[in-house]
């Protein structure tokens, strides 16, 4: 998980990142695709670290949903970010 935290670390701001992956969420959202369950991740984690946990908890849950689709319900890296979130936001609230 800290590899994760420092990769988080490398983006910036937190606000520049969650800027980023938002414009990009909004951008698939344009075009009519599902989300990208890695940016959700991503913000989800991100909302977490700056306080927001109840959007933590709604991004989590999007993830969730996402990960229940077969495009996604087998990948390795996105199951890892699965674990990662769920980690870092059920282990924070104990």
């Amino acid at each position: 998980m800290n590899s994760v935290y420092k990769f988080l670390g490398c983006l910036g701001s937190y606000e520049d990142a969650l800027k980023t992956l938002t414009t990009s969420e909004h951008i698939l959202s344009v075009a009519e695709e599902e989300p990208d369950p890695i940016n959700v991740a991503f913000q989800a984690m991100i909302m977490y670290r700056m306080g927001s946990a109840n959007k933590a908890k709604s991004g989590l849950e999007q993830l969730l949903e996402l990960c229940k689709n077969d495009q996604f319900a087998y990948d390795i890296q996105v199951l890892g970010l699965l674990a990662i979130t769920k980690q870092l936001i059920a282990v924070e609230e104990l």
